[in-house]
Protein backbone atom coordinates (compact mmCIF):
# COMPACT_ATOMS: atom_id res chain seq x y z
CA UNK A 1 0.00 0.00 0.00
CA UNK A 2 2.33 2.70 -1.29
CA UNK A 3 0.88 5.25 -3.73
CA UNK A 4 3.91 7.55 -3.43
CA UNK A 5 4.71 9.43 -6.62
CA UNK A 6 8.17 10.07 -5.22
CA UNK A 7 9.84 7.02 -3.78
CA UNK A 8 11.93 9.06 -1.33
CA UNK A 9 8.79 10.00 0.61
CA UNK A 10 8.58 8.07 3.86
CA UNK A 11 4.85 8.26 4.66
CA UNK A 12 2.74 5.56 3.00
CA UNK A 13 -0.99 4.90 2.75
CA UNK A 14 -0.47 2.04 5.20
CA UNK A 15 0.92 4.50 7.75
CA UNK A 16 -2.17 6.68 7.45
CA UNK A 17 -4.65 3.79 7.49
CA UNK A 18 -3.05 2.08 10.48
CA UNK A 19 -2.16 5.11 12.62
CA UNK A 20 -4.71 7.87 12.08
CA UNK A 21 -7.62 8.18 14.49
CA UNK A 22 -11.09 7.25 13.31
CA UNK A 23 -12.17 10.90 13.21
CA UNK A 24 -9.06 11.91 11.26
CA UNK A 25 -9.80 9.23 8.67
CA UNK A 26 -13.37 10.51 8.38
CA UNK A 27 -12.08 14.03 7.66
CA UNK A 28 -9.48 12.70 5.22
CA UNK A 29 -12.07 10.81 3.17
CA UNK A 30 -14.46 13.78 3.19
CA UNK A 31 -11.91 16.46 2.28
CA UNK A 32 -9.79 14.57 -0.24
CA UNK A 33 -12.20 11.97 -1.59
CA UNK A 34 -15.48 13.90 -1.75
CA UNK A 35 -17.04 11.03 0.22
CA UNK A 36 -20.24 11.65 2.19
CA UNK A 37 -19.89 11.93 5.96
CA UNK A 38 -22.08 8.83 6.45
CA UNK A 39 -19.93 6.69 4.17
CA UNK A 40 -16.69 8.18 5.56
CA UNK A 41 -17.73 7.24 9.10
CA UNK A 42 -18.73 3.72 8.06
CA UNK A 43 -15.43 3.01 6.31
CA UNK A 44 -13.28 4.67 8.98
CA UNK A 45 -14.97 2.55 11.63
CA UNK A 46 -14.41 -0.67 9.64
CA UNK A 47 -10.76 0.20 9.03
CA UNK A 48 -10.15 0.80 12.72
CA UNK A 49 -11.83 -2.52 13.56
CA UNK A 50 -9.78 -4.53 11.04
CA UNK A 51 -6.33 -2.94 11.30
CA UNK A 52 -3.47 -3.45 11.02
CA UNK A 53 -3.98 -3.58 7.25
CA UNK A 54 -0.96 -4.45 5.11
CA UNK A 55 -2.24 -4.98 1.56
CA UNK A 56 -4.43 -3.17 -0.93
CA UNK A 57 -6.83 -6.12 -0.97
CA UNK A 58 -7.30 -5.90 2.81
CA UNK A 59 -8.10 -2.20 2.49
CA UNK A 60 -10.58 -2.80 -0.35
CA UNK A 61 -12.34 -5.47 1.73
CA UNK A 62 -12.55 -3.08 4.67
CA UNK A 63 -14.01 -0.37 2.44
CA UNK A 64 -16.59 -2.64 0.81
CA UNK A 65 -17.70 -4.29 4.04
CA UNK A 66 -19.49 -7.61 4.33
CA UNK A 67 -22.73 -6.55 2.61
CA UNK A 68 -20.91 -5.50 -0.60
CA UNK A 69 -18.53 -8.47 -0.77
CA UNK A 70 -18.84 -10.31 -4.09
CA UNK A 71 -20.89 -7.56 -5.76
CA UNK A 72 -19.85 -6.16 -9.13
CA UNK A 73 -19.68 -2.39 -9.59
CA UNK A 74 -19.21 -0.31 -12.75
CA UNK A 75 -16.87 1.88 -10.71
CA UNK A 76 -15.35 0.51 -7.53
CA UNK A 77 -16.62 2.19 -4.33
CA UNK A 78 -13.01 2.07 -3.15
CA UNK A 79 -11.82 4.51 -5.84
CA UNK A 80 -12.54 7.72 -3.90
CA UNK A 81 -10.97 6.37 -0.73
CA UNK A 82 -7.77 5.49 -2.57
CA UNK A 83 -7.85 8.94 -4.18
CA UNK A 84 -8.02 10.54 -0.72
CA UNK A 85 -5.08 8.49 0.54
CA UNK A 86 -3.01 9.24 -2.57
CA UNK A 87 -3.64 12.98 -2.32
CA UNK A 88 -2.68 12.97 1.37
CA UNK A 89 0.47 10.87 0.88
CA UNK A 90 1.75 12.95 -2.05
CA UNK A 91 0.59 16.30 -0.67
CA UNK A 92 -0.93 16.88 -4.10
CA UNK A 93 -3.22 19.84 -3.41
CA UNK A 94 -0.47 21.85 -1.71
CA UNK A 95 1.82 21.07 -4.65
CA UNK A 96 -0.86 22.29 -7.07
CA UNK A 97 -1.40 25.47 -5.06
CA UNK A 98 2.36 26.14 -5.16
CA UNK A 99 2.37 25.64 -8.94
CA UNK A 100 -0.58 27.99 -9.50
CA UNK A 101 1.16 30.70 -7.49
CA UNK A 102 3.95 30.73 -10.08
CA UNK A 103 1.64 31.59 -13.00
CA UNK A 104 2.31 35.38 -12.94
CA UNK A 105 6.06 34.75 -12.71
CA UNK A 106 6.50 32.16 -15.45
CA UNK A 107 3.90 33.24 -18.02
CA UNK A 108 5.36 35.55 -20.64
CA UNK A 109 3.43 37.86 -23.01
CA UNK A 110 1.38 35.81 -25.44
CA UNK A 111 2.07 32.61 -23.49
CA UNK A 112 -0.54 30.12 -22.30
CA UNK A 113 -0.71 28.17 -19.03
CA UNK A 114 -2.47 24.83 -19.51
CA UNK A 115 -3.60 22.55 -16.68
CA UNK A 116 -5.23 19.13 -16.95
CA UNK A 117 -6.81 17.97 -13.69
CA UNK A 118 -8.29 14.56 -12.94
CA UNK A 119 -10.71 15.21 -10.10
CA UNK A 120 -12.96 18.00 -8.88
CA UNK A 121 -10.69 19.07 -6.01
CA UNK A 122 -7.89 19.94 -8.43
CA UNK A 123 -10.17 21.46 -11.07
CA UNK A 124 -11.85 23.70 -8.50
CA UNK A 125 -8.51 25.20 -7.47
CA UNK A 126 -7.44 25.78 -11.09
CA UNK A 127 -10.81 27.34 -11.95
CA UNK A 128 -10.67 29.81 -9.04
CA UNK A 129 -7.04 30.77 -9.74
CA UNK A 130 -7.56 31.36 -13.46
CA UNK A 131 -10.78 33.30 -12.88
CA UNK A 132 -9.15 35.60 -10.33
CA UNK A 133 -6.19 36.30 -12.61
CA UNK A 134 -8.44 37.00 -15.62
CA UNK A 135 -10.35 39.60 -13.58
CA UNK A 136 -7.19 41.28 -12.30
CA UNK A 137 -6.86 44.66 -14.07
CA UNK A 138 -3.08 44.77 -13.85
CA UNK A 139 -2.48 41.16 -14.86
CA UNK A 140 -3.63 41.36 -18.50
CA UNK A 141 -4.78 37.71 -18.54
CA UNK A 142 -7.42 36.14 -20.76
CA UNK A 143 -9.47 33.08 -19.86
CA UNK A 144 -9.35 30.91 -22.99
CA UNK A 145 -11.59 28.17 -21.57
CA UNK A 146 -14.75 29.65 -20.07
CA UNK A 147 -15.70 26.10 -19.09
CA UNK A 148 -13.36 23.15 -18.61
CA UNK A 149 -12.82 21.05 -21.73
CA UNK A 150 -13.59 17.35 -21.33
CA UNK A 151 -12.58 14.34 -23.40
CA UNK A 152 -14.91 13.30 -26.23
CA UNK A 153 -16.21 9.77 -26.76
CA UNK A 154 -13.57 9.04 -29.40
CA UNK A 155 -10.79 9.79 -26.92
CA UNK A 156 -12.32 8.00 -23.93
CA UNK A 157 -12.79 4.93 -26.10
CA UNK A 158 -9.08 4.80 -26.80
CA UNK A 159 -7.96 6.16 -23.43
CA UNK A 160 -10.50 5.35 -20.67
CA UNK A 161 -8.47 7.30 -18.08
CA UNK A 162 -9.29 10.53 -19.91
CA UNK A 163 -12.92 10.26 -18.74
CA UNK A 164 -12.23 12.29 -15.62
CA UNK A 165 -9.83 14.81 -17.18
CA UNK A 166 -10.61 18.53 -17.22
CA UNK A 167 -8.53 21.00 -19.26
CA UNK A 168 -8.32 24.74 -18.57
CA UNK A 169 -6.21 27.38 -20.33
CA UNK A 170 -5.16 30.88 -19.25
CA UNK A 171 -3.33 33.21 -21.65
CA UNK A 172 -1.33 36.34 -20.97
CA UNK A 173 -2.13 38.99 -23.54
CA UNK A 174 0.67 40.44 -25.58
CA UNK A 175 1.60 43.96 -24.46
CA UNK A 176 2.86 44.71 -27.95
CA UNK A 177 -0.55 43.93 -29.41
CA UNK A 178 -2.30 46.05 -26.81
CA UNK A 179 0.09 48.98 -27.45
CA UNK A 180 -0.44 48.61 -31.19
CA UNK A 181 -4.20 48.92 -30.82
CA UNK A 182 -3.85 51.92 -28.54
CA UNK A 183 -1.40 53.52 -30.97
CA UNK A 184 -3.71 52.98 -33.93
CA UNK A 185 -6.57 54.54 -32.00
CA UNK A 186 -4.42 57.57 -31.11
CA UNK A 187 -3.32 58.02 -34.74
CA UNK A 188 -6.92 57.89 -35.98
CA UNK A 189 -7.96 60.54 -33.44
CA UNK A 190 -5.00 62.71 -34.45
CA UNK A 191 -5.84 62.42 -38.15
CA UNK A 192 -9.49 63.26 -37.52
CA UNK A 193 -8.41 66.33 -35.57
CA UNK A 194 -6.10 67.46 -38.37
CA UNK A 195 -8.80 67.01 -40.99
CA UNK A 196 -11.15 69.10 -38.92
CA UNK A 197 -8.66 71.96 -38.62
CA UNK A 198 -7.99 71.98 -42.38
CA UNK A 199 -11.65 72.32 -43.09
Amino acid sequence: MNPNQEQQQTTTAADLVNNMSEMSLVQLFQNYGDVSIKESKRVARLICQKRPLHTTLELVQAILGEKNKGKHFKKSPATKFFQALRIAVNNELDELDSLLQTVPKVLCDGGAFVVISFHSLEDRRVKVCFKELSKCRTGNYELITKKAKVAQKEETGVNPRSRSSRLRVLKKKSKKGAMGKKGSSSRRQSQEGSDGQER
